[in-house]
């Protein structure tokens, strides 16, 4: 599952050997933002009395590309279970509202990121969203 948020057509980044530039850098206004879901599966199934069987987890990554080409990629996971809630929380809720906004402003968009989703709930699938698209932003 993709989707992607965008302010205008983005530019491509340059990496070289897999390594980002650093968005604190340069920085500058978020132009669009990417997130996955992968499900990997599991070797082996793991099984509780509390969860059940896990038969795979689920690999969340977030690309945030600013305008002037840099990206940053950011990830979180889950046990198995939720990652599409995460998924629809940064698509239609923190995606759309980060674009725009200067990603050099780490902590202070952490903190605005909490405040915009207040009435949702400061934890579980919003930690999660969050944490991926402040890994993304570092």
């Amino acid at each position: 599952m993709s989707n992607e948020t965008s302010k205008s057509g983005g530019n491509t980044a340059t990496q070289t050997s897999g390594v980002r530039t650093d968005l604190n850098a340069e920085g500058g206004p978020v132009a669009s933002v990417r997130a996955h879901l992968f499900r990997v599966p599991l070797d082996e199934v793991l099984s509780d009395a509390m969860h059940g069987d896990h038969t795979h987890f689920e690999l969340i990554t977030v690309t945030l590309t600013l305008e002037n080409g840099d990206q940053g990629t950011g990830y979180t996971y889950t046990g198995g279970r939720g990652g599409s809630a995460i998924i629809a929380m940064i698509e239609n809720d923190l995606g759309p509202w980060l674009i725009g906004r200067d990603a050099r402003n780490v902590e202070q968009l952490n903190e605005a990121m909490q405040w915009h989703m207040h009435y949702v709930g400061r934890g579980g699938i919003l930690s999660f969203a969050i944490s991926a698209i402040d890994i993304a932003l570092w």
